[in-house]
């Protein structure tokens, strides 16, 4: 799934503009989610992949706002949109991913979400894990199964396993969706999945893990969805 923050201080447009983003998914068969505020909250306690900001928000700008995100989420793309193009120069210097005019908004906003939607993606098919200060990219279908350690995690994957100083959580993020949940220590690829009991899930190279009670009813209908997949 796709998170998009979406802030406008005009109800009526923060509406349409939502619309707008929800007819895209639609019609591109994309999962997306569309929060939307009509002023800035205190904290932002939800991971997005993207930010869309109207520049004037109740008589003061949002500028302030998106150099908090940008501290806080700095690969996060985020998008302008305004009546104003005066304030595109003072826009630049939050790396944007794009502004947008609203007077052309009709033309301007589909290109500019497939892009973007494109961006995300090409994210999503990887992440990037600081290992020994070492940056290493690790694609995501690579990844057999994840295992929850103390306060960090364990990537097991085709190129190895690798050990993060991390939570599961905070080092997947939306990503963690890709991965079925079996038990409260263990998320697991199911393509690499071979076959299954009540009690466990037995993946390649004859790696068995455990799979918890309120866990079993959501492995196996993983596994038969999995198996109908692969028969095409």
């Amino acid at each position: 799934m796709i998170k998009i923050f979406l802030l406008d201080d005009d109800i009526k447009y923060l509406n349409y503009v939502r619309e707008k983003i929800i007819d895209f998914s639609i019609r591109h068969n994309e999962n997306i989610k569309v929060v939307c505020y009509n002023t800035f909250p205190e904290i932002i306690e939800e991971n997005f992949d993207a930010f869309f900001l109207d520049i004037e928000i109740n008589e003061n700008t949002s500028f302030e706002f998106a150099k908090n995100i940008k501290i806080k989420f700095p690969d996060t793309p985020l998008v302008f949109f305004t009546n104003h193009n005066s304030y595109i120069n003072q826009s630049v210097k939050f790396y944007i991913f794009d502004f947008i005019r609203k007077s052309y908004f009709d033309t301007e906003f589909e290109s500019t979400l497939i892009r973007l939607i494109s961006y995300i993606n090409s994210k999503h098919d990887e992440i990037v894990i600081n290992i020994n200060h070492t940056l290493e990219k690790i694609k995501l279908q690579s990844i057999i199964y994840i295992e929850a350690y103390s306060h960090n995690c364990i990537i097991h994957s085709s190129k190895g396993e690798f050990l993060v100083p991390k939570g599961v959580k905070s080092t997947f993020g939306h990503t963690l969706d890709k991965y079925i949940k079996i038990h409260k220590s263990y998320y697991v690829n199911m393509k690499y999945a071979c076959s299954y009991s009540s009690q466990e899930l037995m993946l390649i190279d004859n790696i068995r893990l455990p799979i918890s009670k309120n866990c079993r009813r959501t492995v196996k209908e993983a596994f038969i969805m999995n198996t109908s997949h692969s028969l095409y």
